[in-house]
């Protein structure tokens, strides 16, 4: 017998079963982006066009210490603000693959080309493929560090792609963070291509030549230090600001976010500039992605005791690198 209550099978009045009620399938409900693609467009093209016209500007300037470092300034924000709205504007993956391509067939020519010439010789004609570079270079002030950014920030939206949850941006944060410092400071490319004797590490000095985004300086007189800002900077903002997007952030978090970053890494450059020494740049980054999404970080006991334990066979790994280096 069936209950009182339940009716789902008893015959109509012409005798024919009623069909069981189905409860409607279940939507999986997706996060708000907190930067729709048509305004990260236009955030992109802002950024962009601010920062040809500072290229222009910074012409013009006298070639003091206060307008080199107030140009170098302007165009950190500008350029992060181009990163940060191109990444949005990248969120279908038909956008993010006809850009991937585009970028990889501007860009990616000159710097392959420049580090393989330090190793073989290579005849003239192969050279062909970087005219369109340079000749958007040439007529479009600043287009080397755009598509710089370019090619950097669809990579790093591709890697972001590998990330599930927030919780992994903390240790993928620490992690590249003493990476970066390793390289700076712990004998990695940076130090050796800074610091080897003329004619040694040719081969890093022509990789750090060819993916570092020179900022703009006053272009009269010869300016005290030419800051740089290197391609795997833009590749981990894009990769962060990806993750945002695809795993939901609120707007006021998102927010807080850029604004942050921003203050963060002008004062970081503002110190770098005047004190003229070489510090890495992912540290801030990943202090500000770990500070921002600190609530999103809940581990089990089990997951903690794996951080702990991969963090410190990282530092033994990086500590015992930057011995036998230095060694």
């Amino acid at each position: 017998m069936s209950k009182a209550g339940d009716t789902s099978k008893f015959p109509s009045d012409d005798g024919a079963l009623q069909p069981e009620a189905v409860a409607p399938p279940s939507q999986e409900v997706e996060q708000p982006q907190p930067l729709p693609p048509q305004q990260g467009t236009r955030l992109a093209l802002l950024g962009a066009l601010g920062l040809v016209g500072l290229y222009l500007l910074a012409a013009y300037l006298p070639d003091t210490e206060f307008y080199i470092l107030l140009s170098t300034l302007l165009a950190l924000p500008l350029t992060l603000l181009f990163a940060i709205g191109l990444v949005s504007a990248l969120s279908s993956p038909k956008a993010l693959l006809l850009n991937t391509v585009l970028s990889f067939a501007l860009f990616l020519p000159r710097p392959l080309l420049g580090v393989l010439q330090t190793v073989l010789p290579l005849p003239k004609w192969v050279f062909m493929v970087t005219l369109p570079y340079f000749l958007l270079s040439h007529f479009i002030p600043g287009a080397d560090t755009l598509l710089l950014i370019w090619c950097a920030c669809c990579i790093g939206h591709w890697l972001s792609r590998l990330v599930r949850e927030r919780k992994m941006l903390l240790p993928i944060s620490v992690a590249l963070a003493l990476v970066d410092i390793f390289t700076v400071f712990g004998g990695g490319v940076v130090t050796q291509a800074t610091h080897a004797p003329k004619g040694q590490a040719v081969l890093q000095k022509a990789a750090m030549a060819t993916l570092t985004a020179k900022l703009p300086t006053s272009a009269r007189g010869a300016a005290p230090m030419q800051l740089a800002v290197g391609f795997a900077d833009f590749l981990f903002v894009a990769f962060f600001f990806a993750c945002f997007q695809r795993l939901g952030m609120s707007l006021r978090a998102y927010r807080a976010t850029i604004i942050a970053l921003l203050v963060v890494l002008t004062g970081y450059l503002a110190f770098v500039f005047l004190f003229s020494t070489d510090l890495p740049a992912l540290v801030p980054i990943a202090v500000v992605v770990i500070a921002v999404n600190w609530r999103a970080f809940r581990y089990s006991r089990s997951e903690r005791f794996a951080l702990l334990y991969a963090g410190l066979a990282l530092v033994v790994f990086l500590g015992l690198a930057i011995y036998f280096l230095h060694k």
